[in-house]
C-alpha cells in the first residue's frame, strides 16, 4: 500500500483507490486532493483488504482486474459487510464492453468508469456519489418523528465500536434508556402528545452530550 504524503488539512472525504497502476493512483490523488478528498492507495487486493480493516472510507474505487484478485469479488465482499454496505463503489477499468458493465453493476457497484477517463469528471462523480450515499444513509438511519437514530444505525455503530475495540483495545460504553409507562401517556393524552414526548426525550438525550464528543453522534 502506498499512502505517501500528508492528508490535506481541510480534507472533507476519504476514499480508497485500489489499482495496480501507480500512474492511475497518482492522477486520482492529484485531482482529488485540491478538492478536499484524502486518497488512500492500495495496489493489490490483499492490500485493499488490509486497508479496509483499518479504515472507514467514504468511497472505494476498484480496478476490475488486479494482480492477485478480481475487483468484482472485492465489491461483493464490501456489500456483504455491515460496516461498509453504505460505502459507494466505483469500478474503474479498461474493460468497456456491455458484458463487463453489467457484471459491475450486478456485483453492487454504484458507478462504472472506463479508462482512459477525464480526471475532472471523475472527481465530480466521486463527490456526487459520496453526497448521495450520505443523504440516503441519513434518511435510512434517522427516525422521521424524533430525528434520533434507528435500530439499524445502532447495530451498525455497535459493530464499528466492537471493531475499533478489537483493533485498538480502546474501551467503550453502552447506555440503555427507557421511558417507564409510556403507553399510559398515549392512552391518557393521545398519540399526538405521545409523539411530542418522544421528540422532547430525544432532544434531551442529544443535549446531554457535548457536541465535540464522538459519542454525541451516536446519540443523535
Amino acid at each position: 500500500m502506498n499512502n505517501e504524503g500528508a492528508a490535506p488539512a481541510d480534507a472533507v472525504y476519504k476514499i480508497l483507490v485500489v489499482d495496480d497502476s501507480p500512474v492511475v493512483r497518482d492522477v486520482i490523488k492529484k485531482h482529488c486532493t485540491p478538492e478536499g478528498i484524502e486518497v488512500v492507495e492500495a495496489g493489490s487486493g490483499a492490500s485493499a483488504r488490509r486497508t479496509l480493516k483499518l479504515m472507514q472510507p467514504d468511497l472505494v474505487v476498484l480496478n476490475m482486474v488486479l494482480p492477485d484478485a478480481n475487483g468484482l469479488d472485492l465489491c461483493r465482499e464490501i456489500r456483504t459487510e455491515e460496516r461498509l454496505k453504505w460505502v459507494p463503489v466505483i469500478i474503474l477499468t479498461a474493460l468497456g464492453d456491455l458484458k463487463y458493465l453489467r457484471e459491475g453493476y450486478d456485483c453492487g457497484a454504484d458507478d462504472y468508469v472506463v479508462k482512459p477517463f477525464q480526471p475532472e469528471e471523475f472527481v465530480l462523480r466521486v463527490k456526487s456519489r459520496i453526497r448521495r450515499a450520505k443523504a440516503l444513509c441519513y434518511e435510512s438511519f434517522h427516525d422521521a418523528l424524533t430525528g434520533c437514530h434507528t435500530r439499524g444505525y445502532f447495530m451498525a455503530r455497535l459493530e464499528e465500536e466492537v471493531f475499533r475495540n478489537r483493533r485498538e483495545g480502546t474501551p467503550f460504553s453502552l447506555l440503555l434508556a427507557d421511558l417507564d409507562d409510556f403507553k399510559r401517556v398515549n392512552d391518557t393524552h393521545g398519540h399526538l402528545v405521545g409523539d411530542h414526548v418522544l421528540r422532547e426525550f430525544g432532544a434531551v438525550l442529544w443535549a446531554s452530550f457535548r457536541q465535540e464528543d464522538p459519542e454525541a453522534d451516536a446519540a443523535r
